[in-house]
C-alpha cells in the first residue's frame, strides 16, 4: 500500500517539476504550468530525503485531466509529505473541495497515474505537493521522469525531478583571517568538511591532505569537532588529524573495529600556521587539497598574509561652497593592514589647507578591531586635529572620522579640499574630502574705456551661481570697482535663469560699489545679467585691465554672521575678481616704445632696431601668436622677468607691480591673481611656448594695432 501511495506521489512530483526542468513540452489546451519551487539535490542510497515543493497551475481548469508518470525504475519511491489544493469550488455551495480532487495510484511497475477531477469549470486551480524521496544506492547524475498525457489539460514530455550528489566531501572556510609574519596571531584557521554521503571521508591515510604554499607550515592541530549530521551524534575521535610541515592529513579513524559511522559527518578542523617571511608571499594563502576521498573544491584560501602597514582614504566626499561656515565634508578612514600597524601611544595629525578650519567638536570617531583613539585636541588656529592611538594589536583596526564640518574662506580657490594626514603613529598621506566651489563666477567684457572721461559704456557682466542657494537671502552682492573708477549710474540688472529675487539696486562708497540685495534664494542655479553699464575713469587709473571685485554678505557667510570686525578669516574679502573693461589710452607722454611684428617673419623691429626671433609669428583662429620671450620684450619686459615652470607648464611675466601668469592649454590668464578669460590659449609649437600677444599686451597696458594689408602687428607701450 505504501508503494502505491508513494507511486502516486512520484507522479505529482514529475508534473510539478515540469515548470523549470521540462524541455520540449508544448502549450496545454488551456494554460497549464509546472514549477519546481525549490530544486533538490539528493544523495544516492538515502531514504526519506525531502525534495522541493512542486506547484501545478491550471489557468483555468476546464475539464477532468489525467496523466501517467513513469519513473526510472521500481527502486525509486516517493511519498507525499503534504498536499494543498486551492481554487477548486463546489457547484452548489461554493465550499472549497479538498481530498477527492486529487487522485494518484500506482498503475504497474514504475508507472503512476495522476488525476484531477473538476467540480466547477473555468476555475483557476493550484496544486502544491511536498515530497519525500528514497533514492537507490546505484543511482547517479539526474533523476528523470516521463509524462504521458491521458486526458484533459496535462501535457507530455521528459523532466528532471532531482539531482544526485557524487558522495564527496564539501570543503569550506567560514572566515579567512589575516595573518602577519608572527603567524596565526588572529586565531586558529578553521576548515569545515561536510560529507554529502556517509563514508565519503575515507579511512585511508591519504584520505585528505591540505598542503600550504611555500613559506607557510602547519604549527599544530588546535582541536576539532565531528558530528553525525544524519543521526545527531557527537563523533569526536572518529576522525584522525596529523600535522607534517606544510601538510595536514585528515582521515576516518578506526578506534573500535569499525571504519566509520553509518551517518554523514560534519567536521570542523582548527589549526594554526607559522610564517617564514623570507619565503612567504604576501596575499592569499591558498591550500592545495589532495587525497583518496572525493572532495570539492580542490583548493581553499585559508588566510591572507599581510604586512604591517596603514592606509588612509576619504569616503563620501561632498561639494562645498567657499565662503560658507560649518560645511560637512567626507569621512576619513585610517585602516590597518595588520594588527599593531598603528603605533600605540603615538599621534595622528589631520591638517587642513589655508583658508579652511575645523569646526570645534564637529567630528565623530568610530573605531573597529584592536585600535581606539584618545586625547583628541584641536589647535587654536583650528587647522590641525590631533589624537593618540590606543592599540591592543590583537586584530587589524580601523578608525573612521566622520561628521566633519569645516569653515571656508570666501576667497578659497576652487578645487579639491585636501586633508594632510601625518604624525608619529605610522600613517601619512593626502585625502580629498570635498570639492570646493566658488559660490558664483563672474565674467565681464573687454570694451575699451579711456582715462579722464566720464560715463563711458562698458560691456555686459554675467553672474552665474555654482548651484541653487549659492547667493544667500538677506545678503548683499557687492561689485567694487578699482580706485579711480566709478559706476556712472545704476545699470540694468536682470535675472535670466533661476528664480532668485533681487532687491533695489544701489551704489555706495563714492559710487565705486554696486550693491545687489538678495531677497530670496533661487531653487536652481541662477544667472544674473548686468547691462547698460557706464564707467567714469579718472586720470589716476593706469592703462590695462579694469578689474572689479565681487563680494558681500550674499556670498560670505562669515561676513554675514560675524560682521566685519569679528571675521573668522580676517583677510578674505572677495569671492572673485574679473575684468569689466580695458583701459587702452595712456596718459600724455607715457608711451615708451614700439614693436612691429610681421606674420611669417622671424625678424621684428623694437624701437626701430631689427631683432631676430627663432620662431615666426603666426595667426590661429584670428589671434596672433609669438614666442614668449619676444611677447614680453614687446611690452617692455626684460628677459630676467620671464619665468617658465616646466612642471606646471606655466609662464610668469613680471613688469613693475603687475604679474601675469598663463598656462599652456588654459584660456584663463591671471593678472595679479585675478582671473581673466581669453578666447585663445597658449600653446607649444616647434618646442617653443607661443602666447596670444593681444591679451599679454593689454594686461601690461600696451596698445595693439593690426594692419591687414601689410600683415603687421604694432605694439605701443
Amino acid at each position: 500500500m505504501r508503494k502505491a501511495r508513494n507511486s502516486k506521489l512520484a507522479l505529482l512530483l514529475v508534473l510539478a517539476m515540469l515548470a523549470t526542468l521540462f524541455v520540449g513540452i508544448p502549450a496545454a489546451q488551456a494554460a497549464t504550468t509546472y514549477q519546481m519551487l525549490t530544486t533538490p539535490t539528493l544523495t544516492a542510497g538515502d531514504t526519506g530525503q525531502m525534495s522541493g515543493q512542486i506547484h501545478i497551475r491550471f489557468d483555468p481548469l476546464t475539464t477532468t485531466s489525467s496523466a501517467i508518470i513513469s519513473l526510472p525504475s521500481d527502486d525509486y519511491d516517493l511519498n507525499i509529505a503534504s498536499c494543498v489544493v486551492s481554487g477548486v469550488y463546489g457547484v452548489n455551495d461554493n465550499s472549497l473541495q479538498v481530498g477527492t480532487d486529487l487522485f494518484y495510484e500506482e498503475v504497474s511497475g514504475s508507472d503512476y497515474e495522476l488525476k484531477l477531477t473538476v467540480y466547477a469549470k473555468n476555475t483557476d486551480v493550484d496544486v502544491y505537493l511536498k515530497l519525500n524521496m528514497d533514492i537507490p544506492s546505484s543511482a547517479s547524475g539526474e533523476v528523470k521522469a516521463t509524462i504521458t498525457a491521458l486526458s484533459g489539460q496535462f501535457v507530455g514530455g521528459e523532466l528532471t525531478i532531482a539531482k544526485l550528489s557524487d558522495g564527496e566531501v564539501a570543503l569550506s572556510v567560514p572566515d579567512v583571517k589575516e595573518i602577519t609574519e608572527s603567524g596565526s596571531d588572529a586565531g586558529a584557521i578553521i576548515i569545515n568538511m561536510k560529507e554529502n554521503t556517509a563514508g565519503a571521508l575515507k579511512e585511508d591515510p591519504e584520505s585528505l591532505r591540505f598542503t600550504l604554499p611555500k613559506g607557510f607550515t602547519w604549527v599544530s592541530f588546535a582541536g576539532g569537532k565531528v558530528y553525525d549530521i544524519t543521526y545527531g551524534e557527537d563523533l569526536t575521535g572518529k576522525v584522525y588529524y596529523e600535522v607534517d610541515g606544510r601538510d595536514l592529513y585528515v582521515r576516518c579513524h578506526d578506534t573500535d573495529g569499525a571504519t566509520s559511522t553509518t551517518g554523514k559527518k560534519l567536521m570542523r578542523l582548527r589549526a594554526t600556521i607559522d610564517v617564514d617571511s623570507t619565503e612567504a608571499k604576501l596575499g592569499d594563502v591558498k591550500v592545495t587539497v589532495r587525497g583518496k576521498s572525493t572532495f570539492s573544491p580542490s583548493s581553499l584560501v585559508v588566510a591572507k598574509y599581510v604586512d604591517y602597514g596603514v592606509t588612509v582614504e576619504a569616503k563620501n566626499a561632498t561639494e562645498v561652497l567657499a565662503g560658507r561656515l560649518a560645511e560637512e565634508v567626507g569621512d576619513i578612514v585610517i585602516d590597518e593592514a595588520a594588527g599593531n600597524s598603528l603605533v600605540d601611544g603615538r599621534t595622528v595629525i589631520l591638517t587642513l589647507p589655508d583658508k579652511a578650519k575645523f569646526v570645534e567638536d564637529s567630528y565623530t570617531f568610530d573605531t573597529e578591531g584592536g585600535v581606539d583613539v584618545e586625547g583628541v585636541t584641536l589647535n587654536s588656529d583650528r587647522d590641525q586635529l590631533k589624537f593618540k592611538i590606543d592599540n591592543t594589536g590583537n586584530d587589524a583596526g580601523k578608525i573612521t572620522i566622520k561628521d566633519i564640518e569645516v569653515d571656508l574662506a570666501v576667497d578659497m580657490a576652487p578645487g579639491d579640499l585636501v586633508v594632510t594626514v601625518s604624525g608619529s603613529a605610522g600613517v601619512s598621506g593626502d585625502v580629498v574630502v570635498a570639492k570646493v566651489l566658488a559660490p558664483i563666477t563672474v565674467t565681464g567684457s573687454e570694451n575699451e574705456v579711456k582715462i579722464g572721461i566720464k560715463d563711458q559704456p562698458a560691456g555686459d557682466i554675467t553672474i552665474v551661481e555654482a548651484k541653487a542657494e549659492a547667493l544667500m537671502d538677506g545678503g548683499r552682492l557687492e561689485l567694487t570697482a578699482p580706485s579711480g573708477v566709478a559706476w556712472s549710474k545704476v545699470p540694468t540688472v536682470t535675472v535670466t535663469a533661476g528664480d532668485v529675487e533681487l532687491g533695489s539696486i544701489t551704489r555706495t562708497t563714492s559710487n565705486r560699489v554696486l550693491v545687489i540685495p538678495i531677497k530670496a534664494e533661487s531653487s536652481e542655479a541662477a544667472t544674473i545679467k548686468i547691462s547698460n553699464i557706464t564707467f567714469t575713469v579718472d586720470r589716476t587709473v593706469p592703462v590695462g585691465t579694469l578689474v572689479v571685485s565681487a563680494g558681500g554678505t550674499a556670498v560670505n557667510e562669515d561676513l554675514m554672521e560675524n560682521g566685519a570686525d569679528n571675521l573668522v578669516f580676517e583677510d578674505a574679502e572677495y569671492v572673485a575678481k574679473f575684468v569689466a573693461a580695458v583701459v587702452v589710452t595712456p596718459a600724455p607722454g607715457e608711451t615708451t616704445g614700439t614693436a612691429v611684428f610681421t606674420i611669417g617673419s622671424t625678424t621684428y623691429t623694437l624701437n626701430g632696431e631689427a631683432v631676430t626671433m627663432d620662431v615666426a609669428p603666426y595667426i590661429k583662429d584670428g589671434r596672433t601668436f609669438l614666442p614668449v620671450r619676444f611677447v614680453a620684450n614687446a611690452v617692455g619686459v626684460s628677459d630676467n622677468n620671464i619665468i617658465w615652470d616646466a612642471v606646471s607648464k606655466t609662464v610668469t611675466i613680471i613688469k613693475g607691480d603687475r604679474v601675469v601668469q598663463m598656462t599652456i592649454g588654459s584660456k584663463t590668464m591671471l593678472l595679479n591673481g585675478a582671473a581673466i578669460m581669453m578666447d585663445a590659449a597658449p600653446e607649444i609649437t616647434g618646442g617653443r611656448t607661443m602666447l596670444p600677444i593681444r591679451f599679454v599686451a593689454q594686461a601690461f597696458g600696451a596698445d595693439i594695432a593690426w594692419d591687414a594689408a601689410t600683415q603687421t602687428v604694432t605694439v605701443t607701450f
